[in-house]
């Protein structure tokens, strides 16, 4: 390649960066009020808030609709709703996924008991896209895992430490996402694995609370900011949420949701080229 041809590449390519690095900006829409002290928001629109044993749904306006509740298991450890259609509600000190339709309706017929596989140290799970299948995190064995309802492993990772070279491995969070599957440990950052549990890289994003997809971007929160990062151009953008000392955020469909002390705030993400 001539040196000129590269030189036009190179500027190309920076500027590129410096568009999506401008790229995003958030504007506020509304708020609402809700119950609990967590949020996650599927692709839909709706809302669910989380406290202790309670969750709680919540139309795209705001309206509260359905309740779920199950004392007997304890407190709610995680609540995915990749799978609008079929949220799933994790307790790690019963050891029990309780699958809901969109009602939150619980299905007791595919109730997935983890402790028959004799899987004690499960600290993470995720929908897949596949069959609703799960992916799961063993951290007794470093191990990423895809179950399907009968609780078949259909693939595993294998021993993470050994295989990306790590000391530790505290999984925060696992997202699948357009064919890969993402794990978040905060010190080394997030790991990409594709649909069979293969490693695949790490993006160097550490000390993130929670992330996010959406589109080409890993939406990261950390402390009082957002962080936009391009997965395709390498780039970062980060920007101060405008709320501080909030309760928990999420991101879905270009919005941004926060919850402080009781009240949702909603934002748009505005694509400013």
């Amino acid at each position: 390649m001539s040196s000129i041809r590269l030189w036009l590449c190179v500027n190309l390519i920076l500027s590129l960066s410096v568009s999506e690095l401008r790229a995003q900006e958030i504007t506020f829409l509304d708020s609402f009020a809700v119950e609990g002290s967590d949020i996650v928001v599927d692709k839909m629109g709706y809302l669910y808030s989380i406290e202790n044993e309670r969750i709680i749904k919540y139309s795209p306006k705001g309206d509260s609709m359905f309740h779920y509740s199950n004392k007997l298991l304890g407190e709610i450890d995680q609540l995915d709703v990749s799978l609008a259609l079929r949220p799933l509600i994790f307790y790690k000190s019963s050891n029990q996924i309780i699958v809901t339709d969109n009602t939150l309706s619980e299905q007791v017929d595919q109730t997935i008991p983890l402790e028959q596989l004799d899987w004690q140290q499960v600290t993470r799970i995720a929908s897949s896209f596949n069959d609703n299948k799960v992916w799961l995190y063993d951290q007794s064995n470093f191990e990423l895992l895809l179950v399907s309802r009968q609780l078949e492993i259909e693939q595993r990772s294998g021993n993470l430490l050994q295989i990306i070279g790590l000391d530790s491995i505290q999984a925060r969070q696992i997202k699948e996402y357009q064919s890969k599957v993402y794990l978040n440990n905060p010190k080394t950052g997030i790991h990409v694995f594709d649909v069979f549990g293969t490693y695949y890289n790490t993006i160097h994003l550490m000390g993130m609370d929670d992330f996010e997809l959406y589109n080409n971007f890993i939406v990261a929160f950390k402390n009082d900011s957002i962080h936009f990062y391009n997965a395709i151009l390498f780039t970062e953008k980060v920007i101060p949420t405008p709320l501080s000392d909030f309760d928990s955020i999420a991101v879905q469909n270009a919005l941004i949701y926060i919850l402080k002390k009781g009240k949702v705030y909603r934002y748009r993400i505005e694509e400013s080229r």
